[in-house]
């Protein structure tokens, strides 16, 4: 026996409310695709501290630097990676820019 029949249903039970019903609750494929390019963003660990440094407190690119202890160009790569997925928010004063959460539900708060 293959693989393949052995994952097949071998018990046909079709209920087409039931399968109309919850092909009606799958989102576009525009949903989906942002929805997998937001978790791709936050699958990285830094992603992830910058994330939390930013539900603390708005700070600009070299305040994160400093804080995670990385080159300002490495915490612009993804600060750039979490904003185009929509997660972050920026505010521009004179030269400098300033992040913040888009949201604040973004960061679970574990202890």
């Amino acid at each position: 026996m293959t693989d393949h029949e052995l994952s097949v249903c071998k018990t046909v039970c079709l209920n087409k409310e039931k399968i109309s019903f919850l092909k009606k609750q799958i989102p576009s494929r525009k949903v989906l695709d942002a929805a997998a390019d937001r978790h791709k963003a936050l699958g990285h660990p830094m992603r992830q501290a910058i994330l939390s440094v930013l539900a603390a407190k708005v700070c600009c690119v070299c305040d994160l630097a400093n804080i995670l202890e990385l080159p300002v160009s490495t915490v612009s790569q993804h600060l750039r990676t979490l904003r185009s997925v929509g997660l972050l928010r920026s505010r521009q004063v004179g030269k400098i820019v300033f992040y913040s959460l888009s949201t604040p539900d973004i960061v679970q708060k574990t202890s």
